[in-house]
């Protein structure tokens, strides 16, 4: 069946654009000027009615939550900020294993007051080593590469696992916190070490100080003068002063390296080639004052001779001054002999019957003994007592 194309009642095309009056909506062809219902020009715009006097226009209100329930998130909000806050602060300044890493971190400033702030208990005591001075030297290297690793709280107490190297070798140990009894603005507690200073002992045999870090510190007065002393964590060269007399190779003692190492050095002195010559001298002076005595026995001197009767015009002559070798002990140098010196005394006998005199001559063996020290830069040979 063929598809209608026109209205049957007005001709008009059933797909033409419909025009629908602005008045009374009757549809009319697009190409009417008026509606030929109401008269209503089609192309003149409609424009809204104004509203009635004393209304305003609406506007959808817009929907509202009760202000007790504002509230309620607001303060919610606010206290999950606050704990959030709180619990940063409290994780990235206050948990143990910070105490421990800004220990090590004042110790690698060489700030000794800094390493000491963070322990439980300042250490009593000598506190010759727990200085910054003595950080701040050449002769002291503080512990590298450190790294916190796990840690567990019980109630008050920790322990915190820590790996560092001194002199150039990883070590490991556990470190033990206690908490400290009053909070830090009232809310976060501090950790702080128990402990943390380790004792050094430090000992020599002839010297009565030995240099720690370039620090002096004073032995007592034994075979061995020993001293012990806390020190903090590190590696520390060991030396004697600078003296005429003796010398010792230096030493590196590591302190706070385990829970078990005990930290401690032995000086051991040696007399100074240069120093043998001095004594050398000093030896020769004291025989050859001795051979000066016009007597058989001259005092303090390690030859003598001896005779019955009455010897006059006595003279002394050294024939061979006895070797010796030095070594230390506690007092200083020490001769020690490798063998006999020799010397020839001669003299005129007094005849016990009064009819003259007659030449008097021996010769005697001898040693010597003696300490060496240095004083103020020079070297003293004190002979044996008798």
């Amino acid at each position: 069946m063929p598809r209608q194309e026109s209205c049957l009642r007005c001709g008009q095309a059933l797909e033409a654009p419909v025009l629908a009056c602005a008045g009374c909506g009757s549809p009319h062809d697009e190409r009417d000027r008026f509606c030929s219902h109401c008269g209503r020009s089609l192309t003149t715009p409609v424009e809204a009615e104004p509203p009635p006097p004393g209304e305003p226009p609406f506007l959808p209100e817009p929907q509202r939550f009760p202000r007790r329930l504002v509230a309620l998130l607001a303060v919610f909000a606010a206290l999950l900020v606050s704990v959030t806050g709180l619990k940063i602060v409290d994780g990235r300044y206050f948990r143990p294993g910070n105490a421990v890493v800004a220990f090590f971190e004042a110790l690698a400033d060489r700030d000794a007051d800094a390493a000491i702030a963070r322990l439980a208990v300042a250490p009593d005591g000598d506190s010759t080593l727990l200085r910054t001075a003595v950080l701040r030297s050449g002769g002291y290297t503080p512990p590298s590469d450190v790294r916190v690793g796990a840690y567990e709280v019980t109630a008050d107490r920790a322990t915190v696992e820590a790996e560092f190297r001194v002199g150039g070798t990883s070590h490991r140990r556990e470190f033990s916190l206690v908490r400290d009894a009053e909070a830090t603005a009232g809310i976060f507690y501090r950790w702080r070490i128990d402990g943390g200073v380790f004792p050094l002992d430090v000992a020599a045999s002839g010297v009565d100080s030995v240099l720690v870090a370039g620090t002096p510190v004073a032995l007592a007065a034994s075979e061995y003068g020993r001293n012990t002393l806390p020190a903090l964590p590190g590696s520390y060269r060991v030396t004697l002063p600078e003296q005429p007399l003796l010398e010792a190779t230096e030493s590196v003692v590591h302190v706070g390296v385990s829970d078990t190492e005990y930290a401690s050095v032995l000086v051991e002195p040696v007399v100074k080639n240069g120093a043998r010559e001095a004594v050398d001298q000093q030896i020769r002076a004291y025989l050859e004052d001795c051979a000066e005595q016009p007597v058989l026995a001259p005092v303090g001197c390690p030859f003598s001779s001896y005779s019955f009767g009455e010897v006059r015009n006595v003279r002394w002559k050294i024939d061979e001054y006895p070797p010796y070798d030095l070594r230390v002990d506690e007092g200083g140098a020490i001769l020690t002999n490798v063998q006999y010196g020799t010397a020839t005394v001669t003299g005129k006998s007094v005849s016990s019957f009064g009819s003259g005199t007659y030449p008097y001559e021996d010769t005697v063996t001898f040693t010597i003994a003696g300490t060496i020290t240095a004083s103020g830069g020079t070297i003293n040979f004190l002979p044996a007592a008798d």
